[in-house]
């Protein structure tokens, strides 16, 4: 699968990523493209850059479990560009209080 990118000014395709990956969105000043390989050996959320192409992890998902839709597994970004998960929560721990925290990235985490 390819995620391709297409420059409104210039009319021409660029290829951001080859490989498995499952939902994308885009940053809040459009600059970069978040997604997630949900299904790879070291799922996670991603961040790559629309001009320089650098790829960065945003969460590693390694362990945590998922709440998914009939599209797959949820999550969004928030305009700070923290991800927002909904984690699945067996009955059995439904008390329990769960969290999740991608690096602290807002300083209120």
């Amino acid at each position: 699968m390819r995620l391709m990118i297409l420059d409104l000014a210039t009319q021409k395709w660029s290829e951001l990523r080859r490989g498995s990956f499952h939902q994308f969105d885009f940053s809040e000043d459009g600059k970069s493209v978040y997604f997630d390989t949900e299904w790879a050996d070291d799922p996670g959320i991603y961040r790559i850059g629309i001009s320089d192409h650098k790829l960065g992890k945003i969460a590693d998902l390694k362990g945590v479990p998922q709440t998914y839709d009939d599209f797959g597994m949820w999550w969004e970004m928030t305009p700070d560009g923290s991800p927002l998960l909904l984690p699945a929560i067996p009955a059995a721990s439904r008390s329990t209080r769960w969290t999740y925290n991608s690096h602290s990235r807002c300083g209120h985490c």
